[in-house]
């Protein structure tokens, strides 16, 4: 771990230390090949310093051919951690407002519009999954059922 009070960060450095590892397709172990060039991920804000993950994310050679695992703490393109996704998504509900977000979290525009983005797309798929009731009309009551439909949505 490096800490720099000029820039205000802390740096925290992984090792992958192993001759295997789970390939991300298949998943299963295979020989790890060579390792990717050092890779940042920008984590959570403590202690008014920012964050970062730094680590040469191994390759392996698998049955489908050289395969670059997964990491626990990120999506494999991604520069942000899955708990600073979560943590931004929390902060961008609160302020509605992309750039005052990003001013705050000490990150780029373009990090919080990917994280939302995210979020609005894992809604919209939660959302195209609930298929609403059928409506039933007759000449005398045209009442919905809400509260079947409510129960539905809600649990």
């Amino acid at each position: 771990m490096v800490c720099s009070k000029k820039t205000e960060r802390i740096d925290i450095y992984i090792s992958y230390v192993g001759t295997q590892g789970l390939c991300p397709v298949t998943a299963k172990p295979s020989p790890v090949y060579d390792y990717r060039d050092n890779h940042h991920w920008h984590h959570l804000n403590f202690l008014q310093s920012i964050w970062s993950i730094h680590c040469r994310v191994p390759r392996v050679n698998s049955s489908v051919g050289v395969k670059t695992i997964k990491v626990p703490w990120a999506d494999q393109y991604d520069h942000f951690t899955h708990a600073f996704a979560g943590h931004a998504a929390k902060v961008l509900r609160s302020t509605k407002n992309k750039t005052q977000t990003a001013h705050l979290l000490q990150c780029s525009f373009r990090i919080i519009q990917r994280i939302m983005d995210r979020e609005a797309g894992c809604l919209l798929s939660e959302r195209s999954s609930i298929v609403p009731p059928p409506l039933r009309i007759d000449e005398k009551a045209f009442k919905p059922d809400f509260q079947s439909f409510l129960s539905n949505i809600y649990h």
